[in-house]
């Protein structure tokens, strides 16, 4: 290497790729240098296992404290520690998934945009010398810390399961001879964080999509494939032709995102462990403390725009990145950043312009599942809670009924009043003109029509809004009262207090000065 002059020859790596090898080498070096004392070890060890000094010696302290306590009492204890502890780990351990993913999606993007923005050229028999190879060593470092990670949560997992009785004790030795509830989420999940194109590995895809077939060519019309289309000399028909690098493959890295998702119920447990609870309530009798459904319908009830607000940035961000990757073959609007972001939020909002849309069949496909759907997905949870706000409380439905109740006994008076005067004309009028009594006759059958139609129109609630509203308001009443009372009490007796204090210290003063 140094008879050609510098390493530059073999490594023509352009700012994108130099970046993160400089700061993988720091951060590597760094790492090492704070791991290398024994006491910093055992702190991060301690840590991650959520232990402490403080905690250890409490957990003492409750031991001979309960030397007494039978052995079933102190079983049914220990297992509920242990619960804890583990869901705690687990926690920890999803939270680590969590980061690894989510750096795994950066790293993958940052590869693309090294790759498309490189104009260096390379030989086949120099793989080093390819755009983006620092990234792709480093997603297959995070992709091995990442299938540890899921390997040692299962783990964590299967002990769970066989103190909550889930799975038999026998299963406990080997994570591999577990049951298929346990076993097939697995595998199902280390095929999913475990598929990604290793480094050292460069080629080119060519794909070709067949979009329409062209009219037969006569004297008159010749016809042609409109840009970027191409037409084909075996058939007439007109096909789109484009080739991706063989980092495509690093594409699948998206479907781990389905960690963060994990988020939410990792937060309700943190509230549900830290709170003091029978075993049950830790066994998932009571609630599904477990399910991930359970816990996005509770974090939505809890904190509904948080809830949202992630979600939107996810899909949005998501999305957009894989359309730009998708169409970067193509010179459009979509092979930045920037446009990608505004379609896939018109998309999202349901309004469409049609200034831009994906070509490739990856990008359309990334438009549908991510702005479609999740469009949808985010506009019908938001409609819900919008639809949800704008409900009243108790104390205002009862108060809407009870002025619909006033209203509508209003009406009936006033309608029978109508009812009446029109009878009592007709009955003033019964020898008079056969035109003024058609007039009336037709008085009458209106206002008895206006007054049955308000018969059967009953009022919102027809039971107890008044009464409601009455007892409220004395509960309020009596409450208020309690409330005085029990200050003007708590009042008295400090004045109490206060005197039999001084009381006390006169008789000191007086026994002092007679000893």
């Amino acid at each position: 290497m140094l008879e050609f002059g510098s390493l530059s020859r073999y490594f023509p790596w352009s700012t994108w790729d130099l970046t993160p090898a400089l700061a993988t080498l720091l951060l590597s070096m760094t790492a090492s240098r704070w791991l290398w004392r024994k006491e910093r070890c055992k702190m991060c060890f301690a840590v991650y296992l959520g232990l402490s000094d403080a905690q250890d010696k409490r957990m003492k302290g409750f031991t001979k404290l309960n030397r007494k306590v039978p052995a079933a009492t102190k079983r049914v204890l220990s297992i509920q520690q242990r619960l804890r502890i583990l869901y705690k780990l687990r926690a920890r351990s999803d939270s680590f998934c969590i980061a690894l993913a989510a750096l795994s999606v950066l790293t993958v993007w940052l590869q693309f945009r090294a790759i498309w923005r490189s104009s260096a050229k390379f030989h086949r028999d120099l793989p080093l010398q390819s755009p983006g190879e620092t990234y792709a060593a480093l997603l297959f470092l995070i992709t091995v810390l990442l299938l540890y990670q899921v390997y040692y949560r299962y783990s964590v997992k299967m002990e769970i399961m066989v103190l909550r009785n889930q799975i038999p004790q026998e299963c406990g030795g080997s994570i591999w001879r577990s049951p298929r509830l346990l076993l097939l989420p697995l595998l199902a999940e280390m095929i999913l964080c475990g598929v990604f194109l290793p480094p050292l590995i460069h080629g080119r895809v060519y794909l070709e999509e067949e979009r329409f077939a062209l009219p037969r060519a006569t004297l008159e019309v010749v016809p042609a494939c409109p840009n970027p289309l191409t037409m084909k000399s075996s058939h007439q028909g007109c096909e789109l032709e484009y080739s991706y690098p063989l980092e495509i493959v690093n594409m699948f890295v998206l479907v781990r995102l389905y960690w963060l998702a994990r988020v939410i119920r990792n937060q309700l447990l943190k509230r549900v462990v830290a709170m003091t609870m029978s075993s049950r309530m830790l066994a998932g009798k009571d609630v599904p403390v477990d399910s991930l459904w359970w816990s996005f319908r509770v974090s939505f009830a809890l904190r509904p725009s948080k809830v949202l607000l992630t979600l939107f940035v996810v899909l949005w961000v998501s999305t957009a990145a894989a359309v730009s990757i998708f169409e970067r073959p193509f010179p459009s609007k979509l092979d930045g950043e920037d446009h990608a972001l505004w379609l896939t939020l018109v998309t999202m909002t349901g309004v469409g312009y049609g200034d831009a849309y994906p070509i490739t069949a990856g990008g359309r496909v990334a438009i549908v599942l991510g702005a479609v759907f999740g469009g949808l997905a985010f506009i019908s949870l938001m409609t819900s809670e919008f639809l949800d706000s704008l409900k009243g409380t108790k104390r205002e439905d009862a108060v809407l009924s009870a002025m619909d109740s006033l209203k509508w006994e209003r009406d009936v008076r006033a309608f029978a009043a109508q009812l009446i005067q029109a009878a009592w004309g007709q009955h003033r009028l019964r020898n008079g003109e056969p035109k003024q009594r058609g007039k009336l006759s037709r008085r009458v059958n209106k206002a008895a029509h206006q007054f049955k139609r308000c018969r059967k129109r009953k009022p919102m609630h027809t039971g107890d809004a008044s009464h409601a509203l009455q007892t409220g308001g004395l509960s309020a009443l009596v409450l208020n009262q309690v409330e005085s009372w029990l200050v003007a009490t708590q009042v008295e007796s400090d004045t109490l207090l206060d005197s039999l204090e001084q009381q006390v210290a006169r008789m000191e003063n007086s026994l002092q000065t007679l000893l």
